[in-house]
């Protein structure tokens, strides 16, 4: 027994050395921060499923799903071609992350604007009103600059920082979700969308100094993400939409209530 805690500590003190620790503890990191975001949403099922009804908590199903093919789409998927550029030319990074952050954020507009002409439309096809299909596409086009954010941490292997930007991020919207839904005498699930879309206004708020001034769209740049981000948008796509869209098609066929019992299902 002795000699085995003898070994374990002498592989120990040879990972300390090593980048294997570095990339443990990144990696413990990055799966605390996931585990811990996971924790918060299956803990806090009782209070949203006491506060609404099933209806609204379908609702709530619907506007996730339509939130997470908006943040890709209007996105353009561009954050997945951030850390690829990093080990590329890490000295020309700055400059890059600029140019495709302010590239996205005016695509991005003219797509909102191009959704709200056809929100009605949008409506009829997820089945819910022409206000959730507008809350779906504010809060992915604000949210943006911060998950391209995550993915500059993550290729600078800032995974402290990652967790804790994360953690903060989460807890204010959870928080602020509980507020809102218990001051609101009515449709009540209005208060986890107004969370989340004032959660990423002023984070977008607190970045849009640091990530914009000075920042210039520079076509080299924007032809590198394009090149690696776009083709990867069906990828993306697929790994939520099975999950998603059978809540979208269960709500035209049954109704939200039993969207809404599949969501919590």
């Amino acid at each position: 027994m002795e000699r085995l805690i003898v070994i374990f500590c002498s592989l120990l003190s040879k990972l300390k050395k090593g980048e294997s620790f570095s990339f443990l503890s990144q990696s413990a990191n990055y799966m605390f921060s996931t585990i811990s975001i996971r924790g918060m949403q299956f803990l806090t099922i009782p209070i949203m499923t006491a506060l609404l009804t099933p209806s609204e908590y379908g609702i709530l199903g619907i506007y996730t799903s339509i939130v997470s093919v908006f943040i890709t789409v209007i996105g353009l998927n561009f954050d997945s071609a951030t850390v690829r550029f990093f080990y590329d030319k890490p000295e020309e990074y700055e400059d890059f992350f600029k140019s495709v952050n302010l590239f996205v954020t005016i695509i991005g507009a003219l797509m909102v604007c191009i959704i709200f002409l056809f929100r009605q439309n949008l409506a009829n096809y997820f089945g819910v009103d022409e206000d959730i299909v507008l809350f779906a596409t504010i809060t992915p086009y604000f949210n943006n600059c911060y998950t391209m954010f995550l993915s500059t941490l993550q290729a600078q292997k800032q995974s402290k920082k990652y967790l804790c930007v994360t953690l903060i991020q989460r807890l204010s919207a959870l928080g602020l979700t509980i507020i809102l839904m218990y001051v609101l005498s009515s449709d009540k699930y209005l208060g986890k969308i107004y969370a989340e879309i004032i959660v990423c206004i002023v984070t977008f708020c607190l970045l849009f100094k640091k990530f914009y001034k000075g920042a210039k769209i520079n076509l080299k740049y924007v032809k590198y993400a394009a090149h690696i981000g776009i083709p990867l948008i069906p990828h993306v796509l697929s790994s939520f939409i099975l999950s998603y869209f059978a809540r979208i098609t269960l709500n035209n066929v049954r109704g939200l209530e039993e969207a809404g019992l599949f969501s919590f299902a």
